[in-house]
């Protein structure tokens, strides 16, 4: 138990001091992806063609940027590690296969990237 707060504070002053970030890549065999970025929400358009739109709130604290150059990537920054990595489960979760074999549809949004700033 020690050690697990020893980290958190290792993990609090890191995140202080540096910052962390993630980035998120859009895998898609068919139908490309695409994010929109607005004001407490990241929306992802066109996923396995379909025209519902997948929305995800984002947590207090953190920031998501969409690349221009590259549309099928986001990165994902904040000081606190636990908001940042949650922020992109809940975008990975938004994209999920149901009542399909996941091992022959891969589509989806993954973390391809993480670090400290």
């Amino acid at each position: 138990m020690p050690r697990t707060i020893a980290s958190h504070i290792t993990n609090m002053i890191t995140g202080v001091t540096k910052g962390f970030y993630f980035v998120m890549k859009a895998a898609h065999a068919h139908f490309p992806m695409e994010f929109v970025v607005k004001t407490g929400l990241v929306e992802v358009h066109n996923y396995i063609g379909q025209k519902e739109v997948h929305t995800t709130e984002i947590l207090p604290g953190v920031t998501v940027t969409a690349d221009k150059e590259k549309k099928n990537e986001i990165k994902v920054t904040g000081n606190d590690i636990e908001a940042v990595s949650y922020t992109c489960a809940k975008i990975h979760q938004s994209c999920r296969i149901h009542n399909k074999d996941i091992r022959k549809f891969l589509d989806g949004v993954y973390v391809a990237e993480r670090g400290t700033l």
